[in-house]
């Protein structure tokens, strides 16, 4: 009695589950990150406000500086999950009078020059933070924050929407292949 072999086209559909699982709980996981940046931001700014307003006490000389750092960082964490919620802003009324399938063509072209960009932008954003990293630059404030810290944000805020950029695409790629009547 032999064994069959495992079909193909059901490891492939496996394996593309296990990659949108992946990815939806990174993008996920980088989205609820970006959300306690705002909860932090909103915190220190309202902290810092009343402060100033109460007689006798001073306002923080850190504030300005950090919510600066929580803002790029809920910026750039919060890309993917955006994406993926499809929250980015898009000129529908050209998108929704196509068909289906050219959608999906549009969408994934659109979503290949969007990569080399993305790609681009996270690579010198990594250099950035790596820099900083290995030479202890810190930031000219009274904090003197060690910057390698928030400039991680960026090449991770990149690394997520890059992910999120590639099951978009393979999202689309599967529509495209439905709506001609081909099998995944």
């Amino acid at each position: 009695m032999t064994d069959a072999a495992p079909d193909p086209d059901l490891r492939r559909a496996s394996d593309a589950d296990a990659f949108e699982r992946a990815t939806g709980h990174l993008v996920g996981l980088g989205g609820r990150l970006a959300a306690l940046m705002i909860v932090a931001m909103t915190a220190l700014v309202a902290t810092n406000v009343l402060f100033r307003a109460i007689p006798g006490l001073r306002s923080f000389k850190f504030a300005e500086e950090y919510t600066g750092y929580f803002f790029v960082a809920l910026a750039f964490l919060g890309l993917a999950d955006t994406l993926r919620h499809g929250g980015h802003v898009r000129v529908t009324l050209l998108l929704h009078s196509l068909a289906p399938r050219v959608q999906a063509v549009l969408e994934i072209g659109l979503t290949l020059v969007a990569l080399p960009v993305v790609a681009i932008i996270g690579w010198f954003g990594g250099k950035l933070f790596w820099h900083s990293l290995q030479t202890g630059e810190v930031a000219q404030t009274v904090m003197q924050t060690p910057l390698w810290i928030p400039r991680l944000a960026i090449p991770v805020g990149c690394a997520l929407l890059i992910l999120a950029l590639i099951s978009h695409i393979r999202r689309n790629w599967q529509a495209s292949r439905h709506s001609t009547g081909q099998s995944s």
